[in-house]
């Protein structure tokens, strides 16, 4: 679960919702006019994030590693091409 806070609200009390985080992991979710637009979460949090992102980036190369076993490669004149250069 998340608090809500709007970024006017955030920017005043920054250095309290910070130790919020720090010191509870809370996750604080900031909206303005009540669209998110940024979230305060743990170090920890941020760190499994990036993991996993790691690891999906990995598996997508494992992918295309794959394809290019089954199906070849595309030639380097062909994908100029297709960029318009």
């Amino acid at each position: 679960m998340h608090s809500v806070l709007s970024v006017t609200d955030a920017r005043e009390r920054l250095a309290e919702i910070a130790n919020r985080v720090r010191s509870s992991g809370e996750r604080i979710l900031l909206e303005e006019r009540g669209t998110p637009v940024a979230a305060l979460v743990p170090p920890s949090d941020l760190k499994a994030l990036e993991l996993f992102e790691d690891w999906f980036d990995g598996r997508d190369a494992l992918d295309a590693l794959a394809d290019y076993r089954v199906a070849g490669g595309v030639r380097w004149e062909d994908v100029k091409r297709d960029l318009g250069q």
